[in-house]
């Protein structure tokens, strides 16, 4: 298993967590919301396997561990402080999508900041979710983790909106299944919600937070 797929999974799991409960919250429209440049000519896609190949040129390091290393390291990650940025780990996180718009993990992690903060980074998370779709429309994952972000926010119908597009684009995720469940739960919507809870289960989803809220209340 490489380090993309293992990271990957905790997104998944984490992004599965997070949305068990959610709590109302408004954030101002972010008028400030540039496109990525990138650090290596251009914006590169953190699904591209040749981000993660050892180039020649520097040294045999690769595109992805040039960034991640510096920028991206754990306490960046875990939001505990910036590696280059001080405190604030949003510089060092703002530098990480510049370069891989896309990038899952740092994706999640201005989503988190700025639950963390109660009020919008900058760029806002909401900028810099948007605009890793716009870079990458398919990217199953970046819609997941935009859906558990307005989730979180309780913007359900908006929520609805980006689990479905993720689930045209892969129908057999079963912590997709789950999530969506969730989400038709808090809408009351609770056939939908046991519809995509046996979907779930059906593909190996294994915690049972769902089927126990479909228990309570009947379903």
């Amino acid at each position: 298993m490489n380090g993309y797929i293992h990271a990957h999974l905790i997104v998944q799991i984490l992004i599965t967590l997070w949305v068990c409960s959610f709590t109302p919250v408004s954030f101002a429209q972010d008028k400030d919301c540039p496109e990525a440049r990138g650090v290596f000519g251009k914006p590169l896609d953190y699904n591209d396997p040749a981000i993660r190949k050892p180039h020649g040129e520097y040294g045999g390091k690769t595109y992805l561990s040039m960034v991640e290393n510096v920028h991206f390291t754990s306490n960046v990650e875990s939001l505990k402080s910036g590696q280059t940025s001080g405190a604030d780990p949003m510089g060092d996180i703002a530098y990480t999508l510049n370069a891989f718009p896309n990038h899952h993990r740092a994706l999640w992690s201005v989503s988190r900041l700025q639950f963390k903060q109660g009020k919008p980074t900058k760029p806002s998370a909401e900028c810099l979710l948007e605009r890793a779709i716009r870079f990458s429309p398919k990217d199953v994952a970046v819609r997941v983790i935009y859906g558990a972000h307005l989730h979180k926010a309780g913007k359900l119908n908006e929520a609805l909106q980006q689990y479905l597009a993720a689930e045209k684009i892969n129908p057999k995720w079963a912590e997709l299944h789950n999530n969506i469940g969730l989400l038709y739960f808090d809408l009351k919507q609770y056939a939908q919600a046991k519809q995509h809870a046996q979907l779930a289960y059906q593909l190996g989803y294994p915690l049972p937070g769902l089927r126990n809220k479909l228990k309570r209340v009947g379903q």
